[in-house]
């Protein structure tokens, strides 16, 4: 924060920090020691979390280089979205499946799908992706919406939002917004305090809401035991991008220098050189300057007024300018693999340059990001989608005889058996991916169901579609076609 000087102009606040990142104001700062008070039982604090979450998000929307590799992460792991396949209730031992279980599996995936349209649910996993980069943390609230059969939706929440209220500070059983059912170890939450969007601009007086833990998904992953929040898996990364920064800028420096340069005139002529030696001009400066001035149109310094004419004798000369560095490229490489290493891309996909590795290891490559891209679906695939869709088929339930059905037929916990088809990542070489797949059917080792899972595809939809164009080709085949030169042939 800039003061304001005795008897100046009042100075707007600039967004500068330590490492390159967004500082809070004085109010602010006071305001989260304030609120967020209460027992801190783990080495990473609140206030080392939250300092962290400001600058992930801040460098997130101002860093090129941190908003692409996020934005492929997200998109590396969520792509489209995942399609929901339905197995059918989970049986009792012994029991038989309807007759018509397809059909009615078939109704509630459109049923579903539908419902997906209508609250944007795909939008919102898209940015969960990001919200776990930069937020280390995902938190989605449940809300009413009188738009849908279902009646509810979910939201993202800021994780600032979330805090303890004044009352509760001295609570150890309310630790950074959230209660717990007891203290200390194995804890389990009762419910979140969210922050008012609104605040009372006269009492600047902050309001918390009481929302149940079963209306709040909170996904994160603990990087120390007794860890109730997340923390920015990136962090480690941000020293690394304020190098870069003050790398590019520095390089941009050079540049600019040496964009700016000058242009002198000279000459090796003698007589030319004793005739205007000791000679002035009007304002008593050497003669030969006077070349040099912007009322010739020649060159001033900072800008080039026109066309550069060098007098009889004389020749334009440009001075070797200063150019960055040839290992600029090459360094900016090494840290940009390091800040993507804490958001589990390679180095060829961050940087978008494949071209240092030969085939093998960017397949190579390839298998690690995409076992780190199958670890995010499975966590928002069981920490978010799964509590999502129990809750959906619980409300349609109430009012879709099909969904009831599906209720009591099944058992607890996993009522209903169901899998998310997430997109897989494109591979590099399709034609050994299909000769490799062939291979695994003919020995066993896969299933046409899990072949057409990575397509987002429904194996028994396909396996019908591929029947039913075969069968027409070969119904095609046995058609007779007529010859138009049989007639001419037979003398006809």
């Amino acid at each position: 924060m800039k003061k304001k000087a005795a008897g100046g102009p009042t100075v707007i606040r600039q967004a500068t920090a330590a490492l390159d990142s967004t500082t809070m104001s004085d109010r602010a700062a006071a305001y989260y020691a304030f609120a967020h008070g209460g027992p801190a039982d783990v080495t990473l604090d609140r206030s080392t979390r939250e300092i962290a979450q400001h600058r992930c998000e801040y460098e997130y929307l101002n860093e090129v280089t941190l908003y692409g590799a996020c934005l492929k992460a997200a998109a590396l792991s969520v792509g489209v979205g995942p399609a929901l396949k339905i197995d059918g209730p989970r049986l009792a031992f012994g029991e038989t499946a309807p007759a018509d279980q397809l059909a009615k599996c078939q109704y509630l995936e459109t049923l579903w799908a539908d419902w997906c349209k209508d609250v944007k649910l795909r939008r919102l996993l898209q940015l969960l992706p990001m919200e776990l980069i930069y937020h280390g943390e995902i938190i989605l609230r449940k809300v009413a919406d009188g738009t849908t059969t279902e009646g509810f939706k979910y939201v993202a929440i800021r994780p600032e939002r979330l805090g303890n209220p004044f009352a509760f500070t001295q609570d150890e059983c309310v630790y950074d917004g959230i209660r717990f059912d007891r203290p200390g170890d194995g804890a389990s939450p009762i419910c979140y305090y969210i922050l008012k969007e609104s605040v009372n601009p006269i009492h600047v007086t902050y309001e918390y809401e009481e929302v149940p833990a079963c209306d709040i998904i909170h996904v994160f992953s603990p990087m120390l035991p007794q860890q109730h929040r997340g923390c920015p898996s990136v962090q480690s990364g941000l020293p690394r991008l304020a190098q870069l920064r003050q790398l590019i800028r520095a390089t941009l420096d050079a540049a600019i220098n040496a964009a700016k340069y000058s242009i002198f005139l000279h000459t090796d002529n003698q007589d030319l050189i004793e005739a205007f030696s000791g000679v002035t001009d009007a304002d008593g400066q050497p003669a030969i300057k006077a070349y040099l001035g912007s009322g010739t149109g020649l060159y001033r310094q900072g800008m080039n007024d026109g066309v550069i004419f060098a007098p009889p004798g004389y020749s334009a000369t440009v001075t070797d300018p200063k150019h960055p560095s040839s290992t600029f490229d090459t360094f900016k490489k090494v840290i940009t693999a390091d800040i993507g290493a804490g958001l589990g891309l390679g180095s060829g996909k961050i940087n978008n340059d494949h071209s240092a590795y030969n085939f093998s290891s960017a397949k190579m490559d390839m298998q690690i990001d995409n076992t780190i891209i199958e670890m995010v679906q499975a966590t928002l695939g069981d920490d978010v989608l799964d509590p999502i869709f129990e809750q959906w088929l619980d409300t349609v339930a109430e009012v879709d005889q099909i969904a009831d059905e599906f209720l009591l037929r099944a058992r607890v916990p996993e009522r209903v058996r169901h899998e998310w088809l997430w997109p897989e990542p494109k591979s590099i070489d399709e034609l050994k991916s299909a000769q490799a797949d062939d291979i695994r059917l003919k020995n066993g080792s896969t299933t046409l169901r899990a072949i057409y899972s990575r397509e987002r595809k429904d194996y028994a939809d396909q396996i019908a579609q591929w029947e039913n164009e075969r069968s027409r080709v070969g119904a095609a085949a046995t058609i007779p076609t007529e010859n138009p030169m049989a007639a001419v042939q037979n003398g006809e």
